[in-house]
């Protein structure tokens, strides 16, 4: 068993305006998070998951869990 760790973050835009409401999803899986009105999400995922993130109007963005247990998201519109 892979141990699952807590992963904090935030999904911003290129201006580094913070994308309310984003959807947080471990890929293949239905178990996902959404970020609150700041952008800012925590999610509880292996390493090596890819974490699955969206919102409207801007690109679907995927990111592979790294050791680091804090992540910047920047979403192309």
């Amino acid at each position: 068993k892979v141990a699952t760790k807590t992963i904090q973050g935030k999904v911003t835009d290129n201006n580094k305006n913070p994308i309310a409401y984003a959807s947080i999803i471990i890929k293949g899986t239905k178990r996902g998070v959404v970020a609150d009105a700041k952008g800012l999400f925590s999610i509880k995922a292996p390493q090596g998951a890819v974490l699955m993130i969206s919102a409207v109007g801007y690109q679907t963005t995927a990111i592979t869990v790294s050791e680091k247990t804090e992540l910047n998201v920047k979403m192309n519109d």
